[in-house]
């Protein structure tokens, strides 16, 4: 069962609304952000053609998406990857620790009521609702994206990803398997569905 928390109208709704302001930045400047349909077409349309691996092999085109996402980041790995962020913000307005401090808070009084009408306190993960569900989620996801590609020899030519689901194109260095291969496993962290490949060419190649 997976318990989906609002966290709309949460007395901590304010907190978390800033803390998600503060870490746009980051989020915005990961080099696979897509902010939207629009912006993936773009980001398609500026792909390099022909995409050839070495040895002459054909790109393939792969997706992934992650399963219960807001609820499955490890509060702790979470926080570390905000605090990273929030160091590197240009305007540091507002001091990390503080920052640190308030999404700490967030999330730990995601609270809700189930069945009884006992009160229920989430202890992992954040709100799906929440304002600050999208950017903690999308900046553990960064460092996740780094630890998958650091398992393989397999690097995308070109990623795009919006929160929880990617899909790029890549010219591996040598032969895959064809069939229902996995080009890797992703960190055990998060639950994740595998990657597949989708099919052995990109569009206008």
């Amino acid at each position: 069962m997976r318990a989906v928390v609002s966290g709309r109208g949460h007395a901590t709704e304010k907190m978390a609304e800033l803390a998600e302001h503060q870490l746009n930045e980051h989020v915005e400047s990961q080099d696979s952000y897509v902010r939207d349909t629009s912006d993936f077409l773009t980001k398609l349309q500026g792909v390099e053609q022909p995409v050839v691996g070495r040895e002459g092999h054909k790109p393939l085109v792969f997706c992934m998406d992650v399963t219960k996402l807001y609820p499955s980041v490890p509060r702790t790995e979470g926080v570390a990857a905000c605090r990273e962020a929030l160091e590197a913000r240009t305007a540091a307005n507002i001091p990390t620790e503080e920052l640190v401090e308030v999404i700490q808070l967030v999330l730990g009084n995601n609270n809700f009521q189930l069945g009884d009408s006992r009160n229920y306190i989430q202890t992992d993960g954040t709100a799906i609702g929440s304002k600050l569900g999208r950017n903690f989620a999308c900046t553990y996801m960064g460092v996740w994206e780094k630890e998958l590609l650091s398992r393989t020899a397999f690097r995308p030519h070109k990623q795009g990803r919006r929160i929880r689901g990617a899909v790029g194109a890549a010219a591996p260095a040598g032969k895959i398997k064809r069939g229902k291969n996995y080009i890797f496993a992703p960190p055990p962290i998060i639950r994740s569905r595998k990657i597949y490949i989708l099919c052995h060419k990109i569009y206008n190649n």
